[in-house]
């Protein structure tokens, strides 16, 4: 029992002697551990979030109209069957969705009702929203719909 005693008051002196030691030694821990927290948690964040910004990419195609495609006019519904039936025959390709250029219209009103307000026609062309299997495959499918009027695109 006394040889326990001796060691704890020893161990305490020493602690005592070397309190500057002890603490500077500590103080470095405690921000060493706190610093390590702080940049797994802000990894962890950006990992997050950039795989929810990933899964809200989509690749627009847009169709000509008679302003864009002034040789070739407004886009047939042929040409813009055959490059909606491109993009679902893609494996990269999770949903295609036609948007009209009336429902672009009204879901632009929404948006920004000040602005679309004074339009006197519709400006906006017919649509394709193609969402990807992954965000990384982006690039790949826009590939597939290059800028070509006689495409309709």
């Amino acid at each position: 029992m006394e040889r326990v005693k001796l060691i704890i008051t020893e161990s305490l002196r020493s602690l005592g002697a070397n309190l500057s030691t002890t603490l500077a030694a500590t103080v470095t821990v405690l921000i060493g551990m706190f610093l390590l927290g702080l940049f797994i948690a802000f990894g962890t964040w950006v990992v997050s979030f950039s795989d929810s910004v990933k899964r809200d990419l989509v690749v627009r195609v847009y169709f000509c109209t008679n302003d864009t495609c002034k040789k070739d006019g407004e886009s047939s519904t042929a040409q813009m069957n055959e490059v909606a039936r491109v993009a679902s025959a893609s494996p990269l390709v999770k949903n295609v969705i036609f948007v009209s250029k009336e429902k672009a219209l009204a879901e632009e009103r929404k948006k920004y009702p000040e602005e679309y307000e004074l339009l006197p026609s519709n400006p906006l062309p017919n649509s394709l929203r193609i969402v990807p299997n992954s965000g990384d495959d982006v690039p790949e499918i826009a590939a597939l719909f290059h800028s070509d009027p006689a495409a309709g695109v």
